[in-house]
């Protein structure tokens, strides 16, 4: 069993040291939805900050909130999702390297790596124990998830912090213009992170039931799985009572089949407000959370009509081009 005792976002709507919604900030339609300037100085100490790079101070401070609300002293691991790492770190590497390859900074490059994350953060919250980092694209804090699964299953009581973290940079963005030249979709960035638990606690907010991953799934497929993944948690499909999906604006017809399927049920979307990047699906567990908690999920996420049920069971679905399908089965405690 894995618990949510405390969960964490710093994005386009989110705000240091609130964990609530800012929804203005949301409907700004721009290409790239960059986090708004956040005073991590409560968080970060002056000489450090000014040597992270901006996928670091969002985890640091999205870490250190998590571990406020879990109340928890014992931290007995660290695993982190990311799909491009510390961007802006190594694209100031490569640039000093194609301008003089001779007088390089080994810095630039230590700090670049994808397994930055997780080491700050082990230096900085004093954690000795189990430090991974999961690089798999669109699954890379699913694939971070499912290692805490495991870890947890391996002890009588463990606390470990899982996120993800992503982060815009100017060559970054000049990528995507080239790749999506007519898209009229928005990128963003943000890191989400997570306290779980295989004990539940007063502070627990959810439990994780179920975490699957399907490299490649044919649309006509789709009812198939979701139909083996409620029948493993016994469970019907009235029986859920919100669905989350990653809609984009490409393959409408795998979101489009899940909308059918679950008609009985609240649909929400989140993507047209933060942007997409690879661990975008960690906002989609946060707003689950944070639905449970409030017992509501703002109706400006909704993707069509209102459902007045009680959230218990909730329902995330994310693909990637076709690829890389999620589905996350979250349950209220």
């Amino acid at each position: 069993m894995m618990y949510i005792n405390g969960f964490s976002a710093i994005n386009t709507l989110t705000k240091a040291g609130e964990n609530e919604l800012s929804l203005e900030a949301g409907f700004v339609a721009v290409p790239f939805k960059r986090q708004a300037y956040q005073d991590y100085k409560n968080y970060i100490k002056g000489a450090a900050l000014r040597r992270m790079s901006p996928s670091v101070k969002m985890s640091a401070v999205a870490a250190q909130q998590v571990i406020s609300q879990a109340n928890h002293k014992n931290l007995n691991g660290v695993i982190v999702g990311t799909g491009m790492g510390c961007k802006a770190d190594s694209d100031a590497f490569l640039e000093k390297l194609l301008e003089d390859e001779t007088l390089l900074s080994p810095t630039k490059f230590i700090q670049s790596t994808h397994n930055t994350v997780a080491g700050q953060l082990a230096i900085l919250l004093d954690c000795k124990a189990y430090n991974m980092t999961f690089v798999q694209n669109s699954l890379s804090l699913e694939s971070a998830l499912i290692d805490a699964q495991l870890e947890l299953a391996s002890s009588e009581e463990k606390n470990i912090l899982v996120g993800g973290v992503d982060e815009l940079s100017p060559k970054t963005e000049e990528h995507l213009q080239f790749l999506h030249p007519e898209s009229t979709f928005n990128f963003g960035e943000g890191a989400h992170f997570f306290m779980v638990a295989n004990q539940k606690y007063n502070e627990s907010v959810a439990q994780i039931k179920s975490i699957e991953l399907v490299s490649e799934l044919k649309a006509e497929n789709l009812q198939t799985k979701i139909n083996e993944i409620l029948e493993r948690n016994k469970l019907q499909i009235n029986d859920i009572d919100a669905v989350i999906l990653g809609i984009d604006q490409y393959l409408d017809n795998y979101y489009g089949i899940l909308q059918e399927t679950f008609h009985n049920s609240a649909v929400y979307t989140y993507k047209n407000k933060i942007g997409e990047f690879y661990t975008t699906n960690g906002f989609a567990l946060w707003l689950a959370c944070y639905g449970f908690k409030n017992q509501q999920i703002p109706t400006e996420f909704l993707y069509g009509k209102t459902v007045g049920k009680r959230l218990n069971n909730v329902l995330i679905y994310n693909q990637n081009n076709g690829k890389e399908h999620s589905f996350i089965l979250v349950q209220n405690l």
